[in-house]
């Protein structure tokens, strides 16, 4: 089976300055840019069934399955997709003879949302302002000469205009980059809000430690590549995969786990992970553990051949400990950035 193509998978942690735009910004954009705005608000905006209203004041709009916002990719026009679809094949996952880590905790999908889900037949959306694409639109520009660099991307801050780590997802085709459901291609299915979510804070050297589990799995049978989340492999959505050509077809080349910060230009840098340089004590240290892969048989396995990358390693490290104990093979990151 040979790569025919690139595909980046990464499973991160971010830390985001607030970052507001001037009035003075706002008119960089153009007449036609800002009509396009405007339509793309009508189109992610629609008729909600319910709301849901998270204790962190994040609104999400139940709206019908078939209207949320990857239906509007030309591929998936002619769609047969339902909001019962699940994985039709399943990795052979690895089985651990060790015990869980002592005082972890895994995130809970009602965290924050007292069970609240959307009604049968339909998906969370959250609410999108005409200032959160402008903002986003002004983002793209500046960052479009630096946009074509892999294997790095960054994230807008002004995407939530707060310092909150979120659960989120970012597609980058190209030219073609933004996040979460504010462009077509991601098919929603979980009724309960995760994409977009608040993960809560905690401080280092505290019990328990929090973490969630994030999983992409290409289906063996119909290529869609699957985001699950929580230990328990809640199926969040997935990529058709009608949507990709060549390789993308058939399996991911590149990974990557750890962290990555941005501060727009000429402000400091923002702290990632913990904040603090690596203490090499994951009760401290930002962490991934169990680092696998699938391999073409389907079948999970430990990941080999990983390197380490620090762009900064003044203010950010990151430490791959290989297979350790009860946490696998675990990889610490973080750092204060710079003073």
């Amino acid at each position: 089976m040979g790569m025919r193509g690139f595909f980046m998978v990464a499973i991160v942690l971010f830390t985001f300055l607030c970052y507001c735009e001037s009035e003075e910004q706002l008119t960089e954009l153009s007449k036609d840019e800002l009509l396009e705005i405007e339509n793309q608000l009508e189109r992610l905006n629609k008729s909600s069934i319910k709301t849901i209203k998270t204790h962190y004041g994040d609104i999400y709009d139940c709206i019908d399955f078939y209207e949320q916002p990857s239906f509007d990719h030309l591929l998936l026009k002619n769609h047969k997709y339902d909001f019962q679809m699940k994985p039709s094949s399943h990795m052979d996952s690895l089985v651990r003879e060790d015990k869980p880590p002592k005082n972890v905790r895994q995130v809970s999908k009602i965290n924050g949302l007292k069970g609240e889900k959307c009604p049968t037949g339909s998906v969370p959306i959250r609410r999108t302002t005409k200032e959160t694409l402008i903002r986003a639109k002004l983002f793209t520009k500046s960052y479009a000469s630096r946009i074509n660099s892999p294997p790095t991307f960054h994230v807008n801050p002004s995407v939530y205009g707060d310092n909150k780590t979120r659960i989120f997802i970012h597609f980058q085709a190209s030219e073609l980059s933004c996040f979460n459901t504010m462009c077509p291609g991601f098919v929603l299915v979980d009724p309960q809000p995760m994409i977009d979510r608040i993960l809560r804070e905690t401080h280092p050297g505290t019990f328990p430690t929090w973490e969630i589990g994030i999983y992409i799995y290409r289906d063996q049978i119909t290529g869609n590549w699957w985001l699950q989340l929580g230990k328990d492999h809640d199926q969040i959505g997935y990529w058709p995969s009608s949507i990709f050509s060549g390789g993308l077809n058939d399996l991911a080349t590149y990974i990557d786990w750890g962290g990555e910060t941005y501060s727009p230009l000429g402000q400091i840098g923002p702290p990632m992970g913990s904040g603090l340089l690596l203490k090499q004590d994951t009760r401290y240290d930002a962490y991934c553990r169990e680092l696998t892969t699938i391999n073409e048989a389907h079948i999970q396995e430990d990941a080999k051949n990983t390197k380490i990358s620090s762009i900064d390693i003044d203010f950010y490290l990151v430490k791959d400990w290989g297979f350790h104990r009860d946490f696998g093979h675990v990889m610490t990151y973080g750092g204060p950035g710079p003073r």
